[in-house]
């Protein structure tokens, strides 16, 4: 149903004037659960009467874990340093920045296997250039991208071991100019839509969620991008 609306408003708004520009830039983001993860802490067992007294009395240490998180769907994800328990937000945007389409997952998906159902879903036509980060440099990628006949922009992750390259460091400089405007599409979504963090339990309330708010910021952006347009 959602998508449905999606799509009848999005014509709507190139009626108006709004035009989708060419290249897809592809990316993911954290979003936290409402709902707060499961923990584990540490609990200690007194010493019951019936056992055998030592001098100095101890208690033994057991670890219990506390069911606190009543949402199933949301999951942990490590980012550097940083562990988050929630969703992640897959999403492909134009070079203006409107969002093309998106899907949301638990946290723990990877990116890269999400590509290829944003590229379906987005229905792209043949010579697109599609950008996205090194978290999505991998060999079933490129194949999607050439049996599609699309271009590849997708910087290269080098291996253990693989000697650097001038050619492939200027080539991921040259999409990061580009690749950046689906980052500021994230930042608004957050800073003004509520995108960081969701308000509803469940994968399904939580894409949905995720979704109007993406809505909201499209119609917001297509505003603009037609007043600043040449009459």
């Amino acid at each position: 149903m959602f998508d449905l609306i999606f799509s009848g408003i999005m014509t709507e708004l190139q009626e108006l004037g709004l035009e989708i520009r060419h290249g897809r830039m592809v990316d993911a983001t954290l979003v936290k659960a409402h709902a707060r993860p499961n923990r584990k802490v540490v609990v200690e067992t007194e010493p019951t009467g019936d056992e055998e007294q030592a001098e100095t009395p101890t208690c033994e240490a057991s670890d219990v874990v506390v069911k606190e998180s009543c949402d199933p769907d949301a999951n942990w994800v490590k980012k550097g340093k940083v562990s988050t328990y929630g969703y992640k937000a897959h999403t492909m945007t134009d070079s203006n920045g409107i969002v093309v389409c998106m899907e949301v997952t638990s946290a723990s998906v990877h990116d890269t296997v999400m590509s290829h159902d944003l590229i379906d879903k987005a229905q792209l036509s043949e010579v697109d250039t599609v950008y996205a980060d090194k978290g999505y440099h991998s060999e079933q990628n490129k194949e999607i991208l050439e049996r599609r006949n699309l271009i590849d922009r997708i910087m290269h992750k080098r291996k253990c071991n693989e000697p650097g390259n001038e050619t492939t460091v200027n080539r991921n400089k040259s999409i990061s100019r580009r690749h950046y405007v689906v980052e500021r599409t994230f930042g608004s979504l957050k800073r003004r839509y509520g995108w960081g963090r969701t308000r509803y339990i469940g994968l399904l309330k939580t894409t949905f969620y995720q979704q109007m708010r993406c809505l909201a910021f499209n119609i917001k952006r297509t505003m603009k991008l037609i007043s600043l347009s040449p009459i």
